[in-house]
């Protein structure tokens, strides 16, 4: 049998006898997909990209994943050389340049933006919030670019967080329209954040961020965590902060009602403290109840979960 007639199927009675369709590549949206070529890593062919589904990254044995978040949509990636590189949605310019309202497969962020990464050392972690991204750099700089409240001009491509002289950042998290950032001792924050109650209870622009935490007794910050609205820190000596809008007493009975709490439903008073540090308020508390050293925690729009020993 001759080379065209390898792999075909008969037509089956009564069939059309019509080639089946071709799918059509996908390059529908901002670039075509050879457009979106990753960065060399040191490997030839170490990395492999797929579209179909969703973009994603294939990784080659043997050689380390990017560092990746994610949010609703889209994606900012570091990769090994310190190269941060971006796809999905550009809203209000979260993908950090170019002239694509969406990117189908991953694109490296613009010129200004890798330049100033590049200067300080490459991008050693990324975060993405609602409309912006941040990069930490080797030299413990922050940057962000997109819309982050009043923290990143309109007209510039991205903003250097202005904090104290001396101070190196070692950890970063990003919620909705805020950033937090921590040297290890206290932590800032650049954007906009609430109280538990839902109202706006604080905003800050990168040349002037605000401090948020300064533990007591000289105790450190091992991380921080943001969810949509929410706000953490874990301590060195497994304490937990927590502070923002995780949830208040309004959408807790709204909850309740829909779990089923025949006590809510009545409308008699739920047995809960709406005023407990871990539902959130307009500044950092600590958590008492958990009665365990905290390792981790993870926030999310109306819920967190906590690591402990």
């Amino acid at each position: 049998m001759g080379r065209q007639g390898q792999g075909r199927r008969p037509a089956a009675a009564g069939s059309s006898s019509a080639a089946p369709r071709r799918r059509r590549p996908n390059t529908d949206h901002g670039q075509p997909t050879n457009a979106g070529r990753p960065p060399e890593t040191g490997h030839s062919g170490a990395q492999a990209w797929r579209l179909g589904a969703g973009p994603q990254v294939v990784p080659r044995r043997g050689v380390p994943h990017p560092e990746r978040v994610t949010r609703a949509r889209n994606t900012t990636q570091r990769t090994a050389k310190g190269e941060v590189w971006t796809f999905g949605a550009d809203y209000n310019g979260a993908l950090g340049g170019g002239d694509a309202s969406w990117l189908s497969s991953p694109r490296r962020v613009a010129a200004p933006i890798a330049a100033a990464l590049a200067a300080d050392g490459g991008a050693v972690a990324v975060a993405a919030g609602g409309t912006f991204a941040a990069a930490r750099t080797a030299a413990g700089s922050v940057l962000v670019w997109g819309r982050l409240g009043p923290a990143t001009p309109a007209a510039a491509p991205f903003a250097r967080v202005a904090l104290p002289r001396g101070v190196a950042v070692r950890g970063m998290a990003a919620g909705q329209q805020h950033l937090l950032m921590t040297d290890g001792a206290r932590v800032w924050a650049v954007g906009r954040w609430l109280d538990a109650a839902g109202d706006e209870a604080g905003a800050a622009c990168a040349s002037a961020p605000c401090e948020l935490l300064a533990l007591p007794g000289g105790a450190g910050v091992a991380r921080v965590a943001a969810g949509a609205h929410a706000s953490a820190a874990v301590t060195d000596d497994g304490g937990l902060w927590l502070w923002g809008r995780l949830l208040d007493e309004q959408h807790g009975h709204g909850l309740l009602r829909r779990a089923g709490s025949a006590a809510a439903s009545a409308g008699a008073p739920a047995p809960v403290d709406w005023r407990w540090a871990g539902f959130g308020g307009a500044t950092p508390r600590r958590v008492e109840e958990l009665g365990a050293r905290v390792r981790d925690v993870a926030l999310g729009g109306w819920h967190a979960l906590v690591l402990t020993d």
